[in-house]
């Protein structure tokens, strides 16, 4: 009986114990969400400054959970249905689903099915990984990490460097890149009757000084102005004074910061231009050029950027 009381004696102290481990596990689930939400954002700050360099609107969508994947995609150009073997969510989601559905057939059969789903899913992550780097002008070689188990660690610090430095440029992949050159500023002054734009049908007249090719621009604010080229060297247009060296400022809601380059090639007489933009750039055929991939066009080509407001002759 006096053991009884005895043990009584230690009920206050083994409840304030409680108590303090109760407030202590509070504190660290409060710490852990808050480390989640700081990760989470400056991942999220992160993608976006990616996205602005590869000329991408839309900045809210890397802070939003599956819009931040499809926002990835858009990044080399690859179409947004991908997102159901690119999302981590998403793939939870569906593993989930034909796991249920199809253990009530068979079991070994359900979760043979999940299985080749993640490897198609692993499968496509490797493919937009070599893509993403070779985008950067990083050699895309470096995708070997992920099956040496870090990854993780790699990708991370490479995103880093992307986002914060001035180390990698996006649209390097060809070494074409040249901004030594550059087309700015407000658009020529309207006169009382604007010169009309040249008929499709009639290239203008290649400048004097050897075939280094030009282009005239047919629609937008440039209307009527030629711009001459340098040989084997990308001419940029878009939105971005940083990086464009013809920056579009009005009637320009569907051209991207960096929305595509033109390349001149003497020995070939042929342009080679290269869509960077989330919008695309047609022909004036209608055909969507392919995305970050340099695509060979004849004298007296139009292209499009985004929409018919801002075309341009390739002379």
């Amino acid at each position: 009986m006096s053991s009884i009381f005895g043990a009584l004696e230690y009920l206050p102290i083994i409840g304030d114990f409680f108590r303090i481990l109760t407030a202590a596990s509070a504190i660290f689930v409060v710490i852990l969400i808050i480390g989640f939400l700081a990760v989470y954002i400056f991942n999220a700050l992160t993608l976006m400054l990616i996205g602005k360099k590869a000329g991408l609107d839309s900045d809210w969508m890397p802070f939003v959970p599956v819009a931040n994947s499809l926002y990835a995609l858009k990044i080399v150009g690859e179409h947004w249905w991908k997102v159901f073997f690119f999302d981590g969510l998403i793939e939870v989601v569906i593993s989930t689903i034909l796991f249920l559905v199809f253990n009530q057939l068979n079991t070994i059969f359900a979760f043979v099915l999940v299985l080749l789903y993640l490897l198609c899913c692993f499968a496509y992550y490797v493919y937009y990984m070599y893509f993403y780097y070779k985008a950067f002008g990083i050699n895309p070689t470096m995708i070997i990490a992920i099956f040496a188990g870090c990854s993780g660690l790699i990708n991370f610090v490479i995103d880093v460097l992307i986002a914060y430095t001035n180390l990698f440029s996006y649209g390097d992949v060809y070494g074409m890149a040249s901004n030594n050159f550059r087309f700015s500023g407000p658009a020529p002054a309207a006169g009382p009757a604007a010169a009309p734009a040249p008929a499709p049908a009639q290239a203008p007249r290649r400048p004097a000084g050897g075939p280094a090719g030009s282009i005239t621009c047919l629609s937008g604010m440039y209307s009527g102005n030629t711009f001459n080229m340098v040989a084997d060297e990308e001419l940029t247009l878009g939105r971005d004074a940083a990086v464009c060296n013809i920056v579009l400022e009005r009637n320009a809601d569907k051209v991207s910061r960096k929305h595509c380059g033109i390349l001149y090639n003497p020995s070939s007489q042929n342009y080679f231009v290269t869509d960077y933009s989330s919008n695309g750039t047609m022909t004036n055929d209608g055909a969507r050029l392919v995305n970050n991939i340099p695509t060979q066009l004849p004298s007296g080509t139009i292209i499009c950027l985004g929409n018919n407001e801002n075309r341009f002759m390739l002379n």
